[in-house]
């Protein structure tokens, strides 16, 4: 049975915690390991702590939790949201079949209470991805430490499309968000602060190769989609998001 890591990082204990909780009620079957970064301690059960004494934002402690995770499946997760019942269920052979078709390959995490996908530059991107080891070591690595806070998932989608591989949602692989309060989004000041500086490295990396026809604005750049706007799972346009409506309203 492949095994699956998760990444995990967090700067909210309780919310943590609850989280774990969640992946341990839906995950049962598989093996499993949850790779925890935070500057506290975590000890519990299938849980691989990384102790990150000073942060230095999700996109550099998602790269410490694959550094240290040992799985043939690597997931991204987040102390935001929890795992529905079966998320994992048929995971590694879906991958595995894809892959056999795109590679690399780069599935993302569904949301049923958040109904619509990101694209940068016109491609699809997974918010949360899901990736074999062997695709992520392809594209060079998981999370890029160039970015800070934001980002890092569509550098990650980016990167695998420039490889030649797709990138596609996982319909079945769901998780759900959750709501977060002032003091919550307190303890992660990340999120709001490096905002600017992670766009600013993103339009960098990726306007000269994939920005003809974008305005270098996040609306175009970045835009997100209906679900339903998705062909086979994924979306390739590589237009800017008000071609692609203008088209949509013309109809066949």
């Amino acid at each position: 049975m492949p095994k699956i890591s998760v990444t995990l990082p967090s700067l909210r204990p309780q919310m943590l915690v609850d989280t774990i909780q969640s992946i341990y009620a839906a995950s049962v079957g598989h093996e499993l390991e949850i790779v925890v970064v935070s500057p506290f301690e975590v000890e519990a059960p299938f849980v691989r702590h990384v102790p990150e004494g000073t942060p230095q934002g999700n996109c550099a402690a998602h790269a410490l939790g694959y550094e240290a995770s040992s799985g043939d499946i690597v997931v991204a997760m987040s102390d935001d949201h929890r795992a529905e019942p079966g998320w994992l269920d048929g995971l590694a052979d879906h991958i595995a079949e894809r892959e056999s078709r795109f590679f690399p390959f780069a599935g993302g995490l569904a949301r049923p209470n958040c109904p619509h996908f990101g694209t940068a530059y016109g491609l699809y991107y997974p918010y949360f991805p899901v990736m074999s080891r062997r695709s992520v070591e392809a594209v060079g690595g998981w999370f890029s430490r160039a970015f800070i806070a934001h980002f890092a998932d569509p550098d990650l989608a980016l990167r695998v499309w420039r490889a030649g591989g797709r990138c596609e949602l996982l319909p079945d692989a769901r998780i759900m968000a959750v709501p977060v309060g002032d003091a919550e989004n307190a303890a992660v000041p990340f999120k709001s602060k490096a905002f600017p500086q992670d766009f600013a490295t993103f339009v960098r990396t990726y306007h000269a190769e994939h920005g003809a026809g974008f305005l270098p604005d996040l609306r175009e750049i970045g835009a997100d989609y209906p679900i339903d706007c998705l062909s086979d799972n994924s979306f390739a346009e590589r237009c800017p998001p008000r071609v692609f409506h203008e088209r949509r309203a013309a109809g066949p």
